[in-house]
């Protein structure tokens, strides 16, 4: 009999037993440490089979000491901490006799649903493990919530995270969240994809840790954090990003102006947040160095110490983690005699956009593109964000074109004076590109996926419309692809504010790697996820 202490089944026989029993134990093990087929069978590699239960499953008025009898096809053996119960029931036990698991519970609450899992540490005695867990629901009342979320939890180099639990919290709890036990939680599988089943239709604040000291919470000291986006409630998704302790860090801080601070890091940043939790601060990659973020406030006081907290950037290496700074605005800044924006190319499936990146917020800017002394057409700009935007032309661009940007915008969102224009002339360097080819293995059966490629050379979305895509023109670099379902037609992952992880998103195993001159060639598959 063994009992499940917090999370997970965990203990042992009782200490009599066990003295008696030693001196036969050790014989046993040594005469049976290996074992093996009949000579001349086949050898054995299919895992259990679940035939039956007691009760079935999804029954509902289960009587509250009613044990939970799981039948297998052949024995089996079952690791500690192989079985969890959600909501979370403390002191249950379970034993194995046989082809036979026994679930026992000190008492099942009323009126209440659980989800019983018992993962891939099930196996039968030549060590043939179940591939997937077994998921098992019932109710104790009249009624039984079908409710369930699913995702999938990274490590922070993007990897899938195997074993890292996700919990959901009451919103309106007044305790945090690293002092009390999730209300719901589940377990990943070794593809880093989890569901959690039996949930009522309410919304929940979710986190995903690596539980290293097995204590059921998340020690946001010491343990790897998922944090969520967003609220969920049943019947919806989420992918969670742990973060990693310290990678990067603030070197120094300066104000620039009577409104922005800049801050030096360690390190490269790929990807900052466009605003503050609080929305009293945007934020920005400087376009001077991608180890400086731009924080442009409200307001500023004249000797008031601010405290700068940044959430959620994503470094050079593909982590992420938060940044926490203390800076104090003293009455000597001034600023910077610098250029207005910068121009840079950005590709696309038929050729050279540009990417224009403004040194301070700014709204409603007006562009003009020549191309020598004839002017170009602009189709159309998306705005990245309130620094960054891209210009695509009318016409294709190529490298060694020379070309002249001209912008007009307004300073925002605090100052809505014109703040003047500039030129800025361009020429693309041939060396700067190669070449991208991308096939997918199977046909797509949603209309509105995106690739996101991110890395050294950029991070943007492009719309996957045909089985394979050319990309003439390409940043050499290194990259990780991703791919997201666009759920709200914005075009750009995790629009709205809704954070970085926040639809569903694909990966694809394994960097790509694009130098000048080479054409290279991959194929992926951006299907659907399912778990397996």
């Amino acid at each position: 009999m063994e009992k499940g202490i917090g999370y997970g089944g965990c203990g042992g026989r009782s200490g009599i037993a066990r003295k008696i029993k030693s001196f036969g134990l050790i014989l046993l093990v040594l005469s049976c440490a290996k074992i093996s087929p009949p000579p001349g069978a086949p050898p054995d590699v299919t895992p259990p089979q679940l035939v039956m239960s007691i009760p079935p499953p999804y029954s509902k008025n289960v009587p509250l000491n009613s044990k939970i009898v799981f039948q297998f096809d052949e024995p089996i053996r079952i690791e500690e901490g192989a079985i969890y119960i959600s909501p979370m029931v403390r002191g249950f036990r379970w034993n194995v006799k046989g082809k036979t698991l026994t679930v026992t519970p000190v008492s099942w609450e009323e009126n209440k649903t659980y989800f019983i899992t018992i993962g891939t540490g099930l196996s039968d005695r030549m060590m043939n493990r179940i591939s997937k867990p077994i998921e098992f629901l019932f109710s104790t009342g009249a009624t039984i919530d079908t409710g369930s979320i699913c995702g999938y939890v990274f490590e922070p180099d993007f990897s899938p995270s195997s074993g890292a639990i996700v919990g959901l919290y009451p919103i309106d709890t007044l305790n945090p969240v690293d002092s009390i036990p999730p209300l719901y939680f589940t377990i990943t599988n070794t593809r880093g994809y989890f569901r959690l089943s039996g949930i009522p239709q309410k919304s929940f604040v979710p986190f995903a840790f690596k539980d290293a000291n097995r204590s059921g919470r998340p020690e946001f000291s010491s343990e790897l954090i998922g944090y969520p986006s967003r609220m969920i409630s049943a019947g919806e998704n989420m992918n969670f990003v742990l973060e990693p302790r310290n990678y990067n860090s603030v070197k120094s801080g300066a104000w620039i102006d009577r409104f922005e601070a800049e801050l030096e890091l360690e390190n490269p940043v790929i990807f900052v947040p466009f605003k503050s939790p609080d929305s009293r601060a945007y934020l920005y990659i400087s376009p001077e160095s991608n180890k400086k973020i731009r924080v442009a406030l409200k307001d500023s006081v004249q000797d008031t110490l601010y405290e700068v907290n940044v959430y959620g950037i994503i470094n050079e290496n593909f982590t992420r983690q938060n940044l926490f700074y203390k800076l104090t605005r003293e009455n000597n800044e001034k600023i910077k005699d610098q250029r207005l924006f910068s121009v840079a190319p950005e590709y696309t499936s038929r050729g050279i956009a540009l990417r224009v990146s403004f040194f301070h917020p700014v709204r409603h800017p007006r562009f003009e593109l020549r191309k020598g002394t004839k002017n170009i057409a602009i189709t159309k700009i998306d705005t990245l964000d309130f620094v960054r935007f891209i210009l695509w032309a009318e016409h294709e661009i190529s490298p060694g074109d020379s070309l002249v940007v001209r912008a007009t915008p307004e300073r925002f969102p605090f100052e809505m004076d014109s703040v003047g224009s500039e030129e800025a002339i361009f020429i693309p360097d041939e060396t700067q590109f190669g070449e991208l080819r991308i096939t997918f293995q199977k046909p797509l059966s949603e209309p509105n996926i995106f690739l996101l490629l991110v890395g050294t050379g950029k991070k943007e979305a492009a719309r996957v419309e045909k089985a394979r895509m050319n990309f003439k023109y390409f940043p050499v670099g290194r990259y990780k692809i991703f791919g997201f379902i666009d759920m709200d037609g914005s075009g750009c992952y995790s629009a709205g504010g809704e954070g970085w992880w926040a639809e569903e998103l694909f990966y694809q195993e394994g960097d790509i790697v694009v130098k000048y001159g080479w054409a290279t060639e991959i194929t992926i598959n951006f299907a659907p996820y399912e778990d397996k």
